[in-house]
């Protein structure tokens, strides 16, 4: 209800919105909308989700990360109760639930048609905004895909390609390309306007321990409790840069454009994302804002079990073809 829980934690997530970087001066560009949505009992359901509205479940026990809904009623409720059409809105689902979980999933017909977005994220106890950050701005928003890896022993396997990269643009914090001159982020580290960031080339990103490279040590899309965690990096703000001001508050890709990677080579100035990039925030000067330090999650497991995770792992994206 309006002045309860469910409130604060919408509240609290617009909030963490309107000051993350770079979305801080980007808030001109979007309508956020909070949404109240009742089921009939607390909580959320394991494998299956019939007791909520939305259908919202953890999908395996065993991997208390990966979370979902029915996708087509929570897209026909928002709709219905924003009066707007949001086939190709960015969702952000707050489950009540004291278990920790986070799955962004992405929705598309085809290169220039991009549709709407969910991002699942459990109200764990604790700071939940990271997990909310990671998923609806970070992969959501942003397209960005996951900078840890398989955090295990086992070394893992990278793919040799990624289909969907150049053609839809996602992903452009991570690559599979070693070379700082090739990489796709190489702007950056040429760039002496960057040296301070700590940016480069690490090994270790979309959950493979080799093969795969991100952009800096630590950022929002890593692990959100260590230094530097609670931060987009560089290419991640370029990205999101990239969405906001060419894709969803201009007319999009024309189908003049054979893939996402022609498009920007087309349209897209550097020099004026840099200077964007570079001009203070509008809360630089606002000390109402204080950002809360980053703790280890204390995490539920579905059998009682808990445990303290200090570098929590989502699961990666998932893109839902028509």
């Amino acid at each position: 209800t309006v002045g309860g829980t469910m409130e604060a934690y919408l509240t609290a997530c617009a909030e963490q919105f309107l000051h993350q970087e770079p979305y801080d001066k980007l808030a001109e560009y979007y309508n956020v909308w909070l949404v109240y949505a009742h089921s009939r009992t607390e909580g959320t359901g394991v494998r299956s989700g019939s007791c909520t509205i939305f259908g919202t479940r953890h999908t395996d026990p065993e991997r208390a990360s990966t979370v979902e809904g029915n996708h087509g009623d929570i897209l026909a409720f928002v709709s219905s109760a924003t009066g707007r059409d949001c086939s190709n809105a960015v969702i952000g689902v707050i489950m009540n639930t004291s278990t920790y979980g986070g799955t962004c999933y992405w929705n598309y017909n085809s290169f220039d048609k991009w549709n709407y977005s969910i991002a699942y994220t459990p109200a764990a106890p604790g700071d939940f905004l990271p997990t909310f950050t990671h998923e609806t701005l970070g992969h959501g928003i942003g397209k960005l895909g996951d900078e840890y890896n398989a955090n295990s022993s086992n070394p893992g396997s990278a793919p040799s390609s990624y289909p969907y990269w150049v053609n839809y643009g996602l992903d452009a914090n991570v690559d599979n390309v070693s070379d700082p001159a090739q990489v796709r982020w190489r702007n950056f580290l040429s760039d002496p306007r960057y040296a301070s960031e700590g940016l480069g080339v690490f090994e270790g990103a979309n959950y493979a321990n080799y093969g795969w490279y991100r952009p800096s040590e630590n950022s929002v899309m890593n692990i959100q409790t260590a230094e530097g965690g609670d931060r987009f990096n560089a290419p991640s703000r370029e990205a999101i840069y990239q969405w906001t001001k060419m894709w969803l508050a201009g007319s999009g890709v024309t189908s003049g454009y054979g893939n996402w990677a022609s498009y920007i080579a087309a349209n897209y100035n550097y020099e004026e994302f840099v200077a964007f990039d570079k001009a203070p925030s509008p809360w630089a000067t606002r000390s109402s804002f204080k950002k809360k330090p980053r703790s280890p999650l204390k995490v539920t497991l579905h059998d009682g079990r808990v445990i303290e995770r200090e570098f929590p792992q989502h699961t990666p994206p998932v893109i839902v073809e028509p």
